[in-house]
């Protein structure tokens, strides 16, 4: 964050206060004065989710996520209450201006559980089928995740690197709110392609928002020696 920034209180409210220069997120990305106002101004007015804040100040929602995800560190916002993500999961947090406490989210029902367990009984049984390679030009705009895990995968034993490595490598992500791409997608040359391991036990900024976005895509494993 360039300029001096300060806290501050009025009305009730904890606020941060800008004294110059431009705000810049925990990842780099500046935001400039008018914007961050809006951003501000919005949420003060009533709660609101991190989609909703991006659609109306134009900032990109990895943008709003780090804000926010910084304001409710410090207590400036809560979560009071719980929305549904693209797939109907009471999952997304709805954002509160102002210290309190965090609406706890409301448990799934017996029969609901068992409901989801069976679909997902059947999507991993459809995966394991033999399908056609997604082409390249479908997975524009989608967050990529493999379908399975791959032989080497950084959750198993037989991962290629020992515990200690893999605790620091999960960490650092953790930390940096983003996410570790497969090593059989490094080898080739998919970049893009995130760990499933990594996806079904580690959220993140990045993992969470693209749930939510609905923009989850998964793909076959990478043959690589």
């Amino acid at each position: 964050m360039s300029g001096e920034v300060g806290v501050g209180t009025g009305a009730g409210h904890v606020c941060l206060v800008r004294f110059g220069g431009t705000m810049t997120s925990r990842r780099g990305v500046k935001v400039n004065a008018l914007s961050y106002a809006h951003m501000t101004k919005l949420l003060m007015e009533r709660p609101r989710t991190r989609v909703e804040l991006s659609k109306e100040t134009g900032l990109h929602v990895l943008t709003i996520g780090d804000y926010v995800g910084a304001w409710y560190d410090i207590g400036v916002v809560h979560i009071g209450d719980w929305g549904p993500d693209a797939l109907g999961r009471i999952s997304v947090p709805i954002y509160h201006w102002g210290p309190g406490k965090d609406a706890p989210r409301i448990p799934k029902a017996r029969q609901l559980i068992h409901k989801e367990s069976r679909q997902a009984a059947r999507e991993r049984k459809a995966l394991e089928a033999p399908k056609p390679s997604v082409p390249a030009e479908d997975l524009r705009g989608v967050f990529q995740v493999c379908e399975k895990l791959c032989t080497q995968c950084l959750f198993t034993k037989a991962r290629i690197v020992s515990d200690a490595r893999a605790k620091e490598v999960i960490a650092d992500c953790e930390k940096k709110g983003t996410y570790f791409v497969c090593h059989k997608g490094s080898l080739a040359g998919n970049n893009q392609l995130c760990c499933r391991g990594f996806f079904d036990n580690v959220e993140t900024t990045v993992t969470a928002l693209a749930k939510e976005l609905g923009l989850v895509r998964y793909v076959p494993v990478p043959k690589v020696e």
